[in-house]
């Protein structure tokens, strides 16, 4: 809603404390102009194939984690409806057992081996549209999320993982208009609150930002290319401290200008 749009950008409020990282985290994320399946739905509504498929050494990320708490795989919908059909589970009535026992609530995350090499990250994203006017919370909450999907991306021991935006469509709530800024900044939050070993890990790897639409490609780009930016853009704001030592200089100066009244007194 407009109270949330008139809001202050996050990306400059929550990434004061990035400056201490050497390098932006975002560097290790691909933003890729189609889905985690490799298709990409055009301005035209038409759906068009605009990457190769998922290999057998990927993991895709399943945004309707939530489902395995109450629901089935077939009665999924959207997305997750044509992810769990390229997992071979679409027509299933219950999730693996190991799945629905480690998704119980919001911010839960589990991967899990299909077989024939598919792979899942099945994660359950927060509801934003319980707190709609509160930024900061979303972007923890969201950051949670996507801290457990890194980590479980790294214990699966795969090189490569197919994200895309959690909390989208409906759950999004009064934050749909920003969730490309929302996302970048989240995922960032996630990538620094790893481990210093598992960040090194997470850098050796590939990790895609999959967007699904045409419509929003563009933005989802822009926003992490400008979520990257605060770790290299703060030193520079840390610039003018080191002129203040500068400007106590004159100080010292100060003893020379009292050297000559007493000069002055002897003549």
């Amino acid at each position: 809603g407009p109270s949330v749009s008139s809001k202050p950008r996050v990306i400059g409020r929550l990434g004061q404390h990035m400056a201490m990282a050497a390098g932006s985290p975002l560097s290790a994320v691909v933003v890729s102009p189609y889905g985690v399946l490799g298709t990409r739905m055009l301005n035209d509504k038409s759906i068009a194939n605009a990457s190769a498929p998922p290999d057998d050494r990927t993991a895709v990320v399943d945004a309707g984690g939530h489902h395995a708490v109450d629901s089935a795989p077939k009665s999924a919908a959207g997305a997750a409806k044509s992810t769990y059909a390229w997992l071979g589970i679409a027509e299933d009535a219950a999730y693996p057992p190991e799945v629905k026992a480690a998704i119980k609530k919001q911010g839960d995350a589990v991967y899990h081996d299909y077989g024939k090499g598919r792979h899942a990250i099945h994660a359950y994203g927060p509801d934003l549209r319980t707190k709609p006017d509160a930024v900061d919370w979303a972007v923890q909450e969201l950051a949670g999320v996507y801290g457990g999907i890194l980590v479980q991306f790294l214990g699966s021991g795969l090189p490569g993982l197919r994200l895309l935006p959690m909390s989208g469509g409906v759950l999004a709530g009064s934050y749909s208009a920003r969730m490309p800024e929302l996302t970048a900044v989240a995922l960032r939050e996630a990538l620094l609150k790893l481990p210093a070993d598992q960040q090194r890990a997470v850098a050796e790897r590939r990790i895609e930002m999959c967007i699904f639409m045409e419509s929003e490609f563009n933005t989802f780009k822009d926003e992490f290319t400008k979520a990257a930016e605060p770790p290299s853009s703060a030193p520079k704001a840390a610039a003018p401290p080191p002129s203040a030592p500068k400007a106590a200089g004159p100080p010292p100066n100060a003893p020379q200008a009292a050297g000559p009244p007493t000069s002055a007194s002897k003549c």
